[in-house]
Parts: structure tokens; sequence; C-alpha cells
């Protein structure tokens, strides 16, 4: 029996150029990995194109703003630790690549070693999954 999920109502409140990755967000904590390392997907290679500030309303009325990384498709692109913090991963920048959420739930925790990249075998088995959920 699979758990249900939360909801959480989300607003969007502000829509910035991807240029304010250089200049208003190069020195974020999470932002500042794509504002180096680019807005593509080391994986599956989908481009993350809109710089979006939403606010969440918690069910208590409490709300916070985020500011987070899309693709056109409203893909959340997500920060990924190449070794995995699980494994004594760091917080450096250099152990640091974008990735789009559904990759980063694929990869679930394992290292990647080639140069921050999927290695082959990741690669082919996320293509083999796409190939069978198509037909």
């Amino acid at each position: 029996m699979s758990k249900k999920r939360k909801r959480v109502k989300i607003n969007i409140i502000e829509e910035y150029s991807l240029e304010d990755l250089h200049t208003k967000f190069k020195n974020h904590k999470r932002l500042k990995v794509f504002a180096n390392k680019g807005t593509r997907c080391v994986a599956c290679h989908c481009n993350g194109t809109r710089l979006i500030k939403r606010r969440y309303i918690q069910k208590n009325g409490s709300f916070e703003d985020h500011i987070d990384l899309y693709t056109d498709k409203m893909l959340l692109m997500t920060v990924d630790h190449m070794l995995p913090k699980c494994k004594k991963g760091s917080e450096d920048l250099k152990n640091k690549q974008p990735m789009c959420t559904k990759c980063n739930c694929e990869k679930n925790g394992k290292y990647t070693p080639i140069l921050g990249r999927f290695s082959w075998y990741y690669r082919f088995r996320y293509l083999i999954k796409e190939w069978v959920r198509k037909w």
C-alpha cells in the first residue's frame, strides 16, 4: 500500500532572469552550484530555464519563500552530491552537480565516479526504464 504524500499549496511570487544566477544569487548556498556548473542535468541533460521565487504555504498558515530552478515543464532542478552525504561526501562545491529531481531520485545515494556524471551503467539503466515506460 503506497503512502500518500502531503500536498502543500505553492504560489509563484516572481520569476527572475537566468543572468541573476551570476549576479544576485552567485553566493546563494544552493544556487551557486547552477551559477558555477551550469543549469543542465548531468544525467538526462534537461535544462533548467526558469528561476522562480515561490511561496510555500503550510497547513498551519505559515509560509516560506524559496527560489528554485525549473525546466520549461516545471521539473525541479536539484543539487546532487557526487559522493553522497550518507557515504561521507563533503559540502564542497566540487562535490556538487546540477541534476533534475527525476534523475536525483533515480540515483538514490549512489556514487557517480566519472567526472561527476552517471556511469554508463546508470545511464543505460535510466534509458531502458524510459523506453519501457513509453511502451
